[in-house]
């Protein structure tokens, strides 16, 4: 899946995703819909949930 913020044109992110999606047998339609999705949110910021920064701290201490 192509990383929509490493794009400036719209047009050309959403030709990508789209085509990659629909060679992975989703629908046209559940393309357009999943590669606007990912453009409108491209800005936000990934938040982590509690529980995988548990875990992660979980293995730094067993590693040690």
């Amino acid at each position: 899946m192509p990383d929509p913020s490493k794009y400036k044109d719209k047009q050309e992110f959403m030709g990508d995703c789209i085509r990659m999606n629909m060679d992975e047998g989703k629908s046209h339609n559940q393309s357009v819909a999943i590669c606007i999705n990912m453009w409108v949110n491209k800005d936000k910021k990934k938040k982590k949930c509690a529980s995988s920064i548990l875990i992660g701290l979980a293995f730094k201490i067993i590693d040690k």
